[in-house]
């Protein structure tokens, strides 16, 4: 090999060495810039990923908060409700005790009437003792007047 020979082949090791390295260079920078692409698309899934779940949250606790809001509101109506049934059910119990009061005094003047009836006395069948009626002069006088002389000052009643 002669100088000129080798001249060229230092030189294109050096070249070679000196592409290679550039080359390992180029290839490390994209490598670099492409890590870093995948990177940034991470991290932008992930912040959108979280911005979603972040909305899932406030939305859960809107209606967390509409929902115990309206039980409040239920509990209110269930009490009021309870306050309904037991002043009905006070009313339902005074106004069968009327009722009951009613029927009860119901059965007395049936009782009453029914001892009336079983004390009616045949006044042609049974004979009493007492001062006799002066318009018929067959029964026996209901109701009897006494005069007093002097009671009525315009004469009626004297004798």
């Amino acid at each position: 090999m002669d100088m000129n020979h080798k001249q060229i082949l230092i030189n294109l090791i050096c070249c070679s060495t000196l592409e290679g390295e550039e080359l390992r260079h180029v290839l490390t920078a994209k490598r670099q810039k492409h890590y870093e692409t995948l990177v940034k698309a991470a991290e932008e899934s992930v912040a959108r990923r979280l911005r979603e779940k972040e909305a899932e949250v406030e939305k859960a606790s809107r209606r967390k908060a509409e929902l115990e809001a309206r039980a409040a509101q239920l509990t209110v109506e269930a009490q009021i409700l309870q306050a309904k049934v037991k002043a009905q059910d006070a009313t339902t119990a005074s106004l069968q005790a009327q009722l009951h009061h009613a029927i009860m005094m119901s059965h007395e003047k049936s009782v009453v009437v029914e001892d009336a009836e079983s004390a009616y006395v045949d006044p042609d069948r049974v004979t009493v003792s007492g001062p006799k009626c002066r318009g018929c002069d067959i029964r026996v006088a209901s109701v009897v007047k006494f005069f007093n002389q002097g009671t009525f000052k315009n004469g009626i009643g004297k004798n």
